[in-house]
């Protein structure tokens, strides 16, 4: 660490992020304690990472999380984030076919933890980063569920206003499971394709009803269907499988039948 040559520091309330020059990493992410910091979470986080092989998400180079010290080497992902796009130029405003694709790829990205029984909970444009190929990478799953586990540390209430569904603002734990995820992508790509924030607060996401007939944008029947199943408020009513969504979008894009 002391041979580390510090490129740029990140504003991070739960622990000190750093990109860096590292000797033996190269140009990479270095994470270390704040006084936010919670040890059982970050162990968590990493050992969650730690069983992960794709390009969806970033490697771990190097972890030591213990009761004393916390220092974790991972990838620096040398792309743009969703936000950054969204907010300064945004590739997808009102283009069906950019989003239904992107929509494919963070869907088979977010599947590869679905499989493992883990929910992310926090997914955002800001979590997401694209790397120069046009990957979709997954961020910070220090807030990440896995299902069935005898694990209490994803019990308490941590969620971005805006982007939680009403199962997870309302801490009704037991409901939570990929649906969760599915209403944050809704949110996201329903953001990206008509360049507003949907929903500002809680209160929003349970009173307001997205608007899909908005002057300017055309956006098509299948389209508006994907969308307002993701987009359900209650998590019975949207979709249930990753395969059903998949069908949709593959449909709506008239292309082949995820495999």
């Amino acid at each position: 660490m002391e041979h580390d040559i510090i490129i740029k520091t990140y504003n991070s309330g739960q622990k000190n992020v750093a990109l860096v020059n590292n000797e033996k990493y190269g140009i990479c992410i270095r994470k270390t304690r704040s006084a936010k910091t919670s040890t059982m979470r970050m162990e968590r986080e990493v050992n969650i990472q730690n069983t992960f092989d794709c390009s969806y998400y970033p490697k771990i180079y190097y972890s030591d999380v213990t009761s004393n010290n916390i220092l974790i080497y991972e990838e620096y992902i040398d792309g743009k984030d969703l936000w950054d796009i969204f907010t300064k130029e945004n590739i997808y405003r009102n283009n069906e076919e950019s989003c239904l694709k992107l929509l494919k790829q963070l869907l088979i990205a977010l599947n590869y933890i679905w499989k493992k029984s883990i929910i992310h909970r926090d997914l955002k444009h800001n979590n997401i980063k694209m790397r120069s190929n046009g990957t979709p990478v997954i961020l910070d799953l220090g807030i990440a569920k896995i299902l069935d586990s005898t694990d209490n540390l994803t019990t308490r209430m941590w969620f971005t206003e805006g982007y939680a569904p009403i199962e997870q603002f309302t801490n009704q734990i037991k409901l939570i499971d990929k649906r969760t995820d599915f209403f944050s992508l809704g949110v996201i790509i329903y953001e990206l394709f008509f360049g507003f924030r949907l929903f500002q607060t809680n209160d929003e996401v349970i009173r307001r009803m997205p608007d899909f007939d908005i002057k300017g944008y055309t956006i098509s029947d299948n389209f508006k269907k994907i969308l307002s199943k993701l987009l359900e408020k209650r998590i019975y009513n949207r979709y249930r499988r990753v395969e059903d969504i998949l069908e949709d979008v593959n449909d709506a894009l008239g292309g082949k039948v995820y495999e």
